[in-house]
Formats: C-alpha cells, sequence, structure tokens
C-alpha cells in the first residue's frame, strides 16, 4: 500500500471515531489490504462535472464527508465571487430518486446554509434540467443537482451550475477546486454540518409553480401546436424508474398526446432500479420492458427518460413491425430534419429563413449534421463533450441578443434542447418535439427508420457507435493514462503503421494542436481537453478520450461510405483498430 493510501486511511480513522462512531467501527471491520486500498488511493476528484462515484466510506468514494467538503469549497467559492453582494448569495439544490441522494441534497443545503448561503430546496425528487430552469427563474447564483445520472444504483454524483444555469466549465472548477482544496475533510465537518448551528430560516422550499412554469415552458417550444388527431399515435413512456414520471406524462398530455401508456414496472422511483439493473436509456437490456410493451400494445414508438430526467432514448415500431432502437446521433439528426421540413413545407416555404439560425453539436457527435447545415446555411457550432459547452453558447447568443438564432442543440449521448430557458439537456422538451416528430412523418405513412434512410439516400451513410473499455482501480487509471500518452506521441506515420489505415489528420485537444498528413499544423480554438480524433481518407473518425464521470476510456466510432453494407465493414473494422490501441 502507499505510504500516501495509507495515511488516508489513517486520519480518516482517527477522526471518524470522533465524529461518526459507527462509521469508524465500519472501517475498522475492513481487514482486506486491497479494499482499503481501493477505498483510499485518492481524494475523490472534483471536475467540470462535479463529483461521481460508488456510495461507500473512503476518500475515493462518494459519502457525505466528500459531500461536504465540496460543497464548503464551493461556499468559500461563491463567498469570495459575490464578496460585494454577500447576503443577496442564493444556491437551488435539486436531488434524484437514488439512495441517499435527499440525504446528500440536505447536507449540501446545511453546509450552504451554515455559511449564511440563502438556499431554495426541492421539496420532492426533481429533473436535472428544471434545476437549470429553476436557477434562471430564481436569478440564483449557483445550482446543485445531486445525481449519477444513468449509473447504476451503488453510483451517486454531484453536479454544480453557475448563476447562468449551465454546468461549471473549466475555469470556474478549477477555482471551486482551488477552494475545495483548503477544506480539511473531517476539521469543521460537525459545524457545517450540524443543524443546530444554522438558521434554518435560510433553508426554503422550491414554489410548486416553477414546476409548472418549467412544463410550460416546454410546451411553448412545442412545433405541432395543432393538437388534433395526436391521439393517433400510441406511445409507451418509461422514467426508468427516475423523475420523469411527474413531467413527460403531463407535457405530452398537455401536448394533445393522450393516448400514453407507461410500463407500470417502471413508473414510480426505486433508488435500486430493479427492473432494469443499468438505467441507462442507450442501452438495450434497460429498454427490454418498454419494447415487450411496444409489441404486446401495438405502439408506435417508446420513450424512455434516464433517472435525472435529461436523456432521452427513443425505440420505434416500423410498418412492417420490426423494432428499430434509435441511437443519439439518429434522433438529433431527425430532429434538425423535422425541424427543417416542417418550417419549409407547412410554415414559411422560405430556405433563407435559416441563414440566420445556429445549430451545436459536441465534437463527438455525427457530422452528418454538418452536411445538412451546409445545404441550409445554417451556422454550426462545435464544441467539447458536455452539454455545459452547449449550455455556454446559449449564454454567450443571450449575451449578444441572438438567442432566437438556436435552433438545436444535441449530442450523441442521447441529449437534445431547443428551449432556450434551459441550459441543459431536458428529456421533457425532447418527448415532445420526438413525439411530435413521429406523429408528423406517421401522418405521412412514412416511420423514422425510413426518413433517417432518406437523409443517408442523400447525404450519405454515417454510422457512428461508442466502444468502452473499463480500467477499475489505481492500476487501471495509471493504464488508461499511458495508453492515451502513447497515442498522444505517436507520429501521424506510425498511426498508419499501428492502424493499418491513412491517417489524414490528428487533432489533440489537450495540447490544442492539429497535424495533417502533410505536416501542416493548426490550433485547435477550443478549451483544452483530453480528447483525440484520428481522421482517416475516407472521412471516418476515431474519437477517443477518457471518461469525465467513470474510470473508462471512450471510443466515438464514425464511419462514412455511399453504402450500408460499406459503412457496416469500416465498422467492424475499426471495432478492431480499438482493441489494438487498447493493447497499445
Amino acid at each position: 500500500m502507499e505510504k500516501e493510501t495509507l495515511y488516508r486511511y489513517k486520519y480518516w480513522k482517527k477522526c471518524l471515531k470522533d465524529i461518526n462512531y459507527d462509521d469508524y467501527l465500519k472501517l475498522c471491520s475492513i481487514n482486506n489490504e486491497n479494499i482499503i486500498n481501493d477505498l483510499f488511493y485518492q481524494d475523490l476528484t472534483f471536475g467540470t462535472g462535479g463529483l461521481r462515484g460508488v456510495m461507500e466510506l473512503g476518500s475515493s468514494k462518494l459519502n457525505i464527508y466528500n459531500i461536504y467538503k465540496a460543497t464548503q469549497g464551493l461556499s468559500l467559492y461563491l463567498l469570495y465571487k459575490y464578496k460585494d453582494n454577500i447576503n443577496n448569495i442564493s444556491v437551488v439544490v435539486g436531488y434524484d430518486t437514488r439512495n441517499n441522494s435527499i440525504e446528500f441534497a440536505k447536507i449540501s443545503a446545511i453546509v450552504l446554509a451554515s455559511n449564511n448561503i440563502k438556499v431554495h430546496l426541492f421539496k420532492d425528487y426533481s429533473p436535472t434540467p428544471l434545476v437549470s430552469f429553476t436557477i434562471r427563474k430564481l436569478k440564483a447564483q449557483a445550482g446543485i443537482m445531486i445525481t449519477a445520472s444513468h449509473n447504476p444504483k451503488e453510483y451517486n454524483g454531484y453536479k454544480v451550475y453557475n448563476e447562468n444555469a449551465y454546468q461549471i466549465t473549466i475555469n470556474e472548477a478549477n477555482k471551486i477546486i482551488n477552494e475545495i482544496n483548503k477544506v480539511d475533510t473531517f476539521l469543521d465537518f460537525k459545524k457545517h454540518t450540524d443543524i443546530n448551528n444554522i438558521n434554518l430560516s435560510l433553508i426554503d422550499y422550491v414554489d410548486e409553480k416553477i414546476s409548472e412554469q418549467f412544463i410550460e415552458s416546454n410546451l411553448n417550444c412545442s412545433i405541432l401546436k395543432d393538437k388534433k388527431d395526436k391521439n393517433d399515435l400510441k406511445i409507451i413512456y418509461t422514467p426508468l424508474n427516475g423523475t420523469g414520471k411527474n413531467y413527460v406524462i403531463k407535457a405530452l398530455n398537455k401536448d394533445g398526446f393522450n393516448n400514453l401508456l407507461t410500463v407500470k414496472e417502471q413508473l414510480d422511483p426505486d433508488p435500486n432500479f430493479t427492473t432494469c439493473p443499468k438505467p441507462n436509456p442507450e442501452l438495450e437490456e434497460a429498454l427490454s420492458l418498454g419494447i415487450n410493451y411496444l409489441k404486446e400494445y401495438d405502439g408506435d414508438l417508446l420513450i424512455a427518460t434516464d433517472p435525472d430526467a435529461d436523456r432521452s432514448g427513443v425505440v420505434i415500431k416500423k410498418k412492417n413491425k420490426d423494432i428499430y432502437l434509435l441511437t443519439g446521433n439518429e434522433v438529433g439528426l431527425l430532429l434538425l430534419n423535422f425541424i427543417i421540413e416542417y418550417n419549409l413545407n407547412v410554415l414559411r416555404k422560405d430556405k433563407s429563413y435559416f441563414k440566420n439560425k445556429e445549430v451545436v453539436r459536441s465534437i463527438v457527435s455525427t457530422s452528418l449534421i454538418d452536411k445538412i447545415c451546409e445545404k441550409y446555411q445554417i451556422k454550426l457550432k462545435t464544441v467539447l463533450t458536455g452539454f455545459k459547452f452547449i449550455g455556454e453558447e446559449l449564454f454567450n447568443l443571450e449575451k449578444n441578443n441572438k438567442l432566437s438564432s438556436f435552433l438545436l442543440g444535441f449530442e450523441e449521448s442521447y441529449g437534445y434542447l431547443t428551449n432556450t430557458e434551459v441550459r441543459d439537456k431536458d428529456s421533457i422538451n425532447a418527448s415532445i418535439l420526438i413525439s411530435e416528430m413521429t406523429y408528423f412523418y406517421k401522418k405521412q405513412g412514412i416511420d423514422l427508420s425510413q426518413k433517417l434512410n432518406s437523409i443517408y439516400d442523400e447525404y450519405g451513410f454515417y454510422k457512428n457507435i461508442l466502444l468502452t473499455h473499463n480500467f477499475l482501480g489505481e492500476d487501471g487509471m495509471l493504464k488508461m493514462k499511458e495508453i492515451m500518452f502513447n497515442l498522444r506521441n505517436r507520429s501521424l506515420k506510425e498511426l498508419n503503421n499501428l492502424l493499418k489505415e491513412e491517417v489524414i489528420l490528428k487533432e489533440d485537444y489537450l495540447l490544442s494542436k492539429a497535424i495533417n498528413n502533410k505536416n501542416n499544423t493548426f490550433n485547435i480554438s477550443l478549451p483544452k481537453s483530453d480528447v483525440l480524433i484520428i481522421k482517416f481518407k475516407n472521412n471516418s473518425r476515431l474519437m477517443i478520450r477518457p471518461s469525465g464521470t467513470e474510470p473508462k476510456l471512450k471510443c466515438y466510432i464514425e464511419a462514412v461510405s455511399n453504402s450500408l453494407n460499406e459503412t457496416n465493414n469500416l465498422i467492424s473494422k475499426y471495432k478492431d483498430l480499438f482493441s489494438l490501441i487498447i493493447k497499445g
């Protein structure tokens, strides 16, 4: 065991003996050195995604002590940032349906109040996009959302939002980290977490009217305003035992979609996600119950929202009755196409309308969107992975009085947004648009897979998949860093030899540099991020980055060709290339 690991372990035991004797006894009962090492090999890292981890005791895990430390550091940051208006600082605190979410939210609220910071606490579990919406409505200076999004039941997380209602970006995170590093995990723990030491009037519950306003705000983004005949679309909905239940159903009903059936086994909160151990709407296994409902009740569309209701999974029943799971990229393409077609064919019939519009996508999302934007002269903005950067672009548009130009923001990981009053991906917003889109094409006798194929016929076949490789524990993290280091330092010629494919461009977002096969170098203007993009001669791409929230390496593959068969062949080939990269 490393010296620092042993020090953390002993320090936690010493402090917990005085602070929480039950937790002290739990720690003392662990005799396995490998387990102790896993619990204490590092301090849980706070980054642009806040905190996320398995809920256990230990410096590397998520628990009340690390929640306290993060919140105390955030408090210090806010008190310094708003020192000229210190009596008017307020923070919105929300939480999802996971184990310990409400406890973590309450501790966060108490710590903030112990620093004389006003807290707007949700009375019940709430979707992540509602927290973003509420920050703007209440003119709060920050927000905290307790959620681990789509992770299994063992995980929880802690997201931080700024006054502009999007998740903190790199510079803000670094400033907060500096303050967190000043906080001892235990020294003032009792002082800042004892409810008897705070002014309870500093904590109030968020008015329930804001939830109604949030739903109405999303309904204002509806494209098909006429509610007539929308019951012709039969929708199956599952919140995957998360926070979407009271929001998606109400929003769809108000939009005229009353032919709605819910997956009853996944309707109510279940922190253990009994029917879907991995409550991720990207995964077929999480959608299996909903798919059964779709088949049994002859539905047209299945919508699944993840536990904090910011992402949407979509399954359709094709005209031939086959079931088709749409990817995040496919839904993004279809939504943009729907918005364009409806405007051109129904509303304005004027292509020039789109010259003043903007679409924002993440760098790892499908580049087919670029071709569509080019055709209609829509401005395309590419940003780093993470919806916070789309939220930041919304803020910049608002600052420059161009907010009305925002058409769509999306990322491949099933996140979509058209509502400019929210600054994070929003499954309530997306559920409305996806339902309207499916209905719009159904009335034309077209299913979404047919519409998708017509897009490919026009622009070429783009297929995107995500591969991941897990690196658990301290050794795994070191191995992942080694792979990225080695890949980063290979020349294009060395990459050609390794991958047996002609590389024409390597983009390194950590070094902010790109180099092409003519040895020309270019600066990358986006913020630094540990991402490598390797582009091949046929315009296919491998995009590789460590996850910001989990111990895994992600490889986004985009295969491009003029035929479906060739694209599928390329996908198989590039899967093997990722295996080569993992081996080093």
